[in-house]
């Protein structure tokens, strides 16, 4: 609740004059939802059998979540813009005792329009986060789970057109986490480049753009030992180093102005560089379809298929590579309530199917999550110009 109070006040205490010279955008949100977690066995799962073996479990959740974001940009003259960005969010868990997860981000942004077709852009952001609940997959144990990080990313783009733009993004990233005794040791570094490229164009009076994306990425962690490849680590072993590689393709058309659809795919690499114990192929394909029902009413249909496939890491036997399917759908409803309120909903479901059915190794294991969520969404700066 004080995440909402707190972004409401910033923006009403701000006078008139800095309303009229900076561009403020303030949004706040509360949310309540049911989820269910069913795991199950690779074979139960495929034939979504109803009735649960006795190496199966289930979990119910309900979980309540709320927090604001705020916005400010000015321009500094023609060519030059700043921007100040703060997020905020709680989630709360009742799995056993209870969950609770919170997170903050504070971001800075200066661009620059530089004459021609180049624009530059530096971003420093901040975030805090603090996990305290039960583990992963349904076992009781008490865990504080929290990181922290610094992010900085430059970003140069390049107008090849009215229709066109290419994107190259650098992001460097500095991670640490603050876990208690017996928990893995992930504080990484980390550095990402991408090419993205954006073309826009109009067929037959309905817009559509193409978006393409190139990137490579290296993720360094500092205490975290690699891994042979029997899955073993050793004081001996070098520190963990991952390195990645990705295409990205998504295409997306408005048929109407009330009716438009997306399809995108995605391919990437992952290497470990020791012993490759890590390595792994992922292939993705994804949909959606946004419908104005009404004026004041959109719904939003999206549906993914991923699959991971390790080159080493094992499944039930040695000699099977383990192997993820992950089948995931949602529903959005979002309704305009009034001009500065709106009612979201939200109904999904995400499935995992693996091969791996040995009860000991419940992290690898098939599982389905079934999750209802509604709640509201506050534009407090048009709140507060409704007020005046």
């Amino acid at each position: 609740m004080w995440y909402r109070l707190a972004v409401l006040t910033l923006v009403l205490a701000l006078p008139p004059s800095a309303h009229a010279q900076w561009d403020v955008e303030a949004t706040a949100f509360t949310r309540v939802g049911v989820q269910d977690n069913v795991f199950k066995s690779p074979d139960q799962l495929l034939q979504n059998q109803s009735m649960l073996g006795t190496d199966s479990l289930v979990r119910r959740d309900a979980i309540y979540q709320h927090g604001g974001d705020i916005e400010v940009e000015r321009a500094l003259g023609a060519r030059h813009e700043v921007a100040v960005e703060y997020d905020a969010a709680l989630q709360h868990y009742t799995t056993f005792s209870s969950q609770n997860e919170r997170e903050h981000d504070l971001a800075l942004r200066y661009a620059h329009d530089a004459p021609g077709p180049l624009t530059l852009q530096l971003e420093v952001d901040r975030r805090w986060n603090r996990s305290v609940g039960t583990s992963v997959l349904g076992d009781e144990l008490t865990r504080l789970f929290s990181y922290r990080h610094w992010e900085m990313n430059p970003q140069l783009e390049w107008g090849l057109s009215e229709m066109a733009s290419l994107t190259l993004d650098y992001r460097r990233r500095w991670r640490t986490y603050d876990t208690q005794a017996g928990l893995a040791p992930l504080s990484y570094n980390d550095h990402r480049l991408q090419l993205i490229s954006w073309l826009r164009f109009r067929e037959a009076d309905r817009p559509q753009w193409v978006f393409l994306q190139a990137s490579v990425r290296e993720k360094q962690y500092r205490d975290y030992q690699a891994r042979d490849l029997d899955g073993q680590q050793d004081p001996s072993h070098p520190t963990n180093t991952l390195r990645y590689a990705s295409l990205r393709a998504k295409y997306n058309m408005d048929v109407s102005d009330t009716f438009s659809w997306g399809i995108g795919t995605k391919l990437r690499r992952r290497v470990d560089a020791f012993k490759g114990y890590y390595n792994y192929q992922y292939a993705r394909l994804d949909g959606e379809i946004e419908w104005d029902v009404r004026p004041s009413t959109t719904v939003k249909l999206e549906a993914k298929w991923r699959h991971y496939r390790y080159d080493e890491k094992s499944a039930a036997t040695p000699e099977e590579p383990l192997r993820y399917n992950y089948v995931d759908g949602a529903l959005h409803l979002t309704h305009r309530l009034r001009p500065y309120l709106h009612l979201v909903g939200r109904v999904s479901t995400d499935r995992r199917i693996s091969n791996v059915g040995d009860v000991s190794r419940r992290t690898r294991r098939s599982y389905a999550v079934h999750t209802v969520t509604t709640g509201l969404r506050i534009d407090v700066e048009r709140l507060y110009r409704q007020m005046r």
